[in-house]
C-alpha cells in the first residue's frame, strides 16, 4: 500500500517483483517517462520544485499545514506537523519513471474525500485506473 508520493517510488520499485496487488491510497501512480512532478503539474508543484536549494526542496510550512492537515482538530496542530516535514530530495520528484508495477501487477485504487494534496484529477493522470 502506499499513498500520496509514496506511488512513484512505488509504481517504479515494484516493477519486476512477484506482489500479489498494488494499493494506491490517493497516491499518484506516473506514466513511463513521467516524473512525480510531472503528474503533480501545476502552480503548487511548480513553486515546490523551484524552492529546491542544493538539491532539496523547501517547502513553506504555513501552506503545507493547509493541505497535508486540513482535516486536523487545529491549524496550530497542523502547522507543528507540518515543522516536522523533511525536505526532500528534488531529484526525486524530478526524475522519469522508466517502469511501472501497474502494467503487470493487479491494482486496487482507493480515493479518499479531503485530500487536499492529491485531488482526484491527479489521481486519473496515470495509467493504473
Amino acid at each position: 500500500m502506499c499513498h500520496s508520493y509514496g506511488g512513484t517510488p512505488t509504481t517504479q520499485a515494484l516493477a519486476g517483483v512477484p506482489v500479489k496487488r498494488i494499493v494506491y491510497l490517493t497516491a499518484i501512480a506516473p506514466k513511463v517517462g513521467q516524473s512525480h512532478a510531472d503528474a503533480m503539474a501545476g502552480p503548487f508543484m511548480d513553486a515546490v520544485i523551484n524552492s529546491a536549494v542544493g538539491g532539496y526542496m523547501h517547502g513553506d510550512p504555513v501552506q503545507q499545514a493547509a493541505g497535508v492537515g486540513n482535516d486536523f482538530d487545529s491549524w496550530e496542530y497542523a502547522y507543528e506537523c507540518a515543522l516536522q516535514l523533511p525536505h526532500h530530495s528534488a531529484v526525486s520528484f524530478t526524475g522519469k519513471t522508466t517502469q511501472a508495477a501497474y502494467v503487470t501487477v493487479p491494482v486496487s485504487y482507493i480515493l479518499t474525500e479531503k485530500d487536499m494534496i492529491v485531488s482526484v484529477g491527479k489521481c486519473a493522470y496515470s495509467d493504473a485506473l
